[in-house]
């Protein structure tokens, strides 16, 4: 069945990209009803994903609107149960540990009471002696006992509080993500590859439309895990304020202003984190791109060209640095093909010889990549990154 699904999704596919929206709206459907009968979530998204990319086609809103909300669901759906088989995973393994001490707990009391035996055929008075000597030991063995179970208790239930607090971070950093369907409305051809290490992390992306412009981020905060995720927090908002509130337009100008903004959201004066950021400006009754970066490179084909924007070498937000100055790369729009935002996740990952990506190696791949379907694209970078992985685990 599964088989059969993926074939039927595969041509829904193609049939989407030469325009023929009725065949392949069928195929997908097909493969839904399929998958449903089996419960298979993963390929139900896959369904849903080419019908909403099917309704948008056809201009069907109220119905993309529908697909892409099962889409959400399923993908959260999908997450949360890998999220669920991973703590319970670690609570086996918890369980085990917990198991095995209390065995050998009990071999060493065994162990205690067979020395005992042999000690009482020599004697009653060595025997006395002796009974007195076990009472004594085994009483500092149960209290022993008590306070690892105690200990175990209390490190379980920090674990369970921490788990769910890190799950509730977790929901409100997506919160400030952009809304896909409002950036797939705005951009049609785009793809998002967001792979967070832990729960909640410190890269995060960035759209707004304000005034027939479209503003996108991408942006790698100082730290990891949960003070990586806090600072992004600030990081967004401040984009949020300058953008929104303050009305400022042009690219450098932006990042100057949420420079100021991150420094006094943190009261920094001597120490604290920064972020690395690269913002893009998209006007299209002007027909033109402004971009600007600090420490973030931004890819731009332009006709058969590939121009690289290295961006500033500082960090937004820094305590050390009181006004930053950014240069405005402006482009013509008509000339550019592709334009590619990232931060340095993926070219940091190592491979299972000790070997990093490297950004050399991230620039080689969009340019392999960058002449396929802009759908494929997404999935084409989480395969090779698999396979350049191996075993070795995500950084």
């Amino acid at each position: 069945a599964r088989g059969m699904a993926t074939a039927l999704i595969g041509i829904a596919r193609i049939d989407l990209k030469v325009e023929k929206f009725k065949e392949s709206e069928e195929n997908a459907k097909k493969a839904l009803q399929i998958v449903e009968k089996v419960g298979d979530k993963v390929y139900q998204k896959d369904s849903y994903e080419v019908l909403v990319n099917i309704a948008k086609a056809t201009k069907s809103y109220e119905a993309a609107v529908a697909y892409q909300d099962k889409f959400l669901a399923l993908q959260e759906e999908i997450y949360n149960d890998k999220l669920s088989k991973d703590i319970n995973y670690l609570t086996k393994s918890f369980q085990d540990e917990q198991n095995k001490a209390h065995i050998d707990l009990l071999e060493q009391q065994q162990q205690t009471t067979n020395i005992i035996i042999v000690l009482v055929a020599l004697g009653l008075i060595v025997s006395s002696i002796f009974s007195v000597f076990l009472f004594r030991n085994n009483k500092k063995l149960n209290k022993t006992q008590d306070d690892l179970k105690n200990s175990m208790d209390t490190i379980a239930k920090k674990n369970e509080d921490i788990e769910a607090s890190i799950r509730y971070a977790s929901r409100i950093q997506k919160a400030f993500l952009p809304n896909r369907f409002e950036l797939n409305v705005a951009l049609p051809n785009n793809f998002i590859f967001y792979k967070p290490k832990n729960v909640v992390g410190g890269d995060f992306y960035f759209f707004r439309e304000v005034d027939k412009k479209l503003f996108l981020a991408v942006a790698d905060c100082t730290g990891h895990g949960v003070p990586g995720a806090l600072l992004s927090i600030v990081g967004s908002m401040a984009l949020q304020k300058v953008i929104a509130d303050n009305k400022v337009r042009e690219a450098d100008k932006i990042l100057q202003e949420v420079h100021e903004e991150m420094r006094r959201a943190l009261r920094q004066s001597q120490d604290g984190g920064g972020m690395e950021i690269a913002i893009c400006v998209i006007d299209n009754a002007q027909n033109t791109l402004e971009v600007a970066s600090a420490r973030t490179p931004v890819y731009i084909f332009q006709n058969d060209m590939l121009h690289v924007v290295e961006g500033e070498r500082v960090m937004v937000g820094d305590a050390k640095i009181e006004s930053i100055t950014f240069q405005n790369h402006v482009y013509t729009l008509k000339d550019i093909k592709k334009i590619y935002m990232a931060s340095d996740g993926l070219q940091d990952q190592f491979s299972s010889n000790n070997k990093k990506f490297t950004k050399k190696g991230f620039k080689d791949l969009l340019q392999q990549i960058q002449e396929k379907p802009i759908q494929l694209q997404g999935q084409e970078l989480e395969s090779i990154l698999k396979n350049w992985q191996g075993e070795e685990s995500q950084t």
